[in-house]
């Protein structure tokens, strides 16, 4: 059996999509943002971004869902672990709708 996600390779601001799992982040260049999609109605959906050239440390991501929704409570994320990744689930629905960490390395 194979498990095939549908993956982005980005290197500069992106705004994932409704079919987004998987953000392949290049951060050899420049840091930027990734901004998740609405999480409501969608609780249980899962995004992973992975920074693939082990740059985040100085080419920072910033990780943000759309206002008014939350990460953990957190407006944003500033992620600088190189090589790094983090697995972010949808959680809850309007009015509560928001996103949590489940993973960080």
């Amino acid at each position: 059996m194979t498990l095939t996600l549908d993956s982005q390779v980005v290197s500069s601001n992106y705004s994932c999509s409704t079919d987004d799992t998987v953000i392949l982040a290049k951060t050899n260049t420049a840091g930027y943002t990734i901004t998740l999609p609405l999480a409501d109605g969608q609780e249980g959906r899962v995004i992973i971004v992975k920074d693939t050239k082990g740059s985040a440390s100085v080419n920072n991501l910033i990780i943000e869902p759309q206002s008014p929704e939350t990460i953990d409570d957190y407006s944003s994320i500033t992620f600088q672990s190189d090589y790094g990744s983090i697995i972010l689930a949808a959680s809850g629905s309007s009015p509560d709708s928001g996103w949590t960490v489940l993973s960080i390395k």
